[in-house]
């Protein structure tokens, strides 16, 4: 299994090598990075030297898109990533998100999500987009765009009319433990509409812990449960749920094999 969302360097997260080793121990391979701020990623440096079974993405979230100097020096700051040494497998977590306080910026983090896009294409990278209450702007901003990046709508909980929209345009979704709670009966209906192809699978840890789990957040080492509910709520194998998905993120983030 691989985990094609995780905040690692979340302070959350505690020991980080002990969580990755109770994932392997659960079967989760390779766990994918996000990313938030310039801040965080010398910290993701440090830990995809420590750990080959994690890679990085390094982007602006749309919560830190609050004002134009954050959003410039961390623009400065992920192309000259882009071309280092070291570059990340991916751009994001960039996006929209019209929640609460949020909407408020929504204006300069449209500047920041079109300068991740443009970067994306350049670089040939994919992109990791959050969109929470902003899928219809989303659409049409990638809809008005020359080329879409080959990317990923991560914790995906749109209807099934947004995930075939998305599909169109050649993007992933990407499911998180919100999957598994009863309510979420919209993200239910849409899952048959994901192709296998376009499928990938996440925990957002520390964030979305599946209900009925016994812990105080949640980590990679959760997967599986994820896992099983997208496979019951698809009427497949868990086993076939499992080697897409994996399949899926290893071609999208060309991890290794």
């Amino acid at each position: 299994m691989i985990d094609a969302h995780a905040h690692l360097t979340d302070p959350r997260m505690g020991d980080v090598g002990a969580a990755l080793s109770r994932a392997r121990a659960a079967g989760v391979d390779h766990v994918v990075m996000g990313g938030t701020h310039p801040e965080e990623w010398t910290l993701q440096r440090r830990l995809r030297a420590e750990h080959e079974s994690v890679s990085m993405v390094f982007g602006l979230h749309p919560w830190w898109a609050s004002e134009r100097r954050v959003v410039d020096r961390a623009l400065k700051e992920l192309e000259e990533a882009l071309v280092s040494a070291t570059p990340p497998a991916a751009i994001g977590e960039t996006g929209l998100d019209r929640s609460g306080r949020h909407a408020a910026t929504l204006d300069l983090q449209l500047t920041s999500l079109h300068e991740h896009l443009e970067m994306a294409v350049r670089f040939g990278l994919p992109v990791v987009l959050h969109v929470v209450q902003a899928h219809g702007l989303m659409l049409e901003t990638l809809r008005e765009l020359r080329s879409v990046p080959a990317g990923v709508v991560h914790a995906f909980d749109g209807s099934a009319e947004v995930a075939r929209a998305y599909q169109a345009l050649g993007l992933h979704l990407s499911v998180g433990g919100r999957v598994c709670a009863p309510e979420a009966r919209r993200l239910h209906r849409a899952l048959p509409a994901i192709s296998a192809e376009r499928l990938l699978l996440e925990t957002d840890a520390p964030d979305q812990l599946p209900p009925g789990v016994d812990a105080d957040f949640n980590e990679p080492s959760f997967l599986p449960g994820i896992a099983q509910r997208v496979a019951e709520l698809r009427g497949e194998p868990i086993e076939r749920v499992i080697g897409s998905t994996a399949s899926n993120a290893r071609r999208l983030f060309r991890l290794p094999t």
